[in-house]
């Protein structure tokens, strides 16, 4: 895998990510009472929306990237997003990031690994 491949590939994991940490803050804000009209705009958060901007924007990032890197070598560092997100919850919302956390991303990871070998 080249240098350019590599970084863009991190660059989507990382901001697919962010989103996730995104729509996690959006979620706090969301109001299931009242009618449907007002849960519907509960949606519309600032939180939300940017979340959904990002993930369009770093879906055509995606799509660029797999234009010229093979699939079985792109979407191995797509699994780093089970450590990524649980330390970001950690580090932004004081979400708890334990052994078992650790342990069951990197499970995954080298499960993704050896699944595209």
């Amino acid at each position: 895998m080249s240098f350019k491949q590599a970084g863009m590939t991190l660059l989507c994991v990382l901001l697919i990510c962010t989103g996730q940490i995104l729509f996690k803050l959006g979620s706090s804000k969301l109001s299931l009472a009242g009618g449907l009209i007002e849960s519907a705009r509960s949606f519309l958060n600032p939180w939300i929306i940017s979340a959904l901007f990002l993930y369009a924007g770093t879906t055509i990032l995606w799509i660029l990237v797999l234009s010229f890197t093979p699939l079985s070598l792109a979407y191995p560092l797509n699994s780093l997003a089970f450590i990524i997100v649980p330390l970001l919850g950690s580090f932004f919302l004081n979400e708890a990031f334990t052994m078992k956390t650790l342990i069951g991303g990197l499970v995954i990871i080298i499960g993704v690994c050896i699944s595209t070998i």
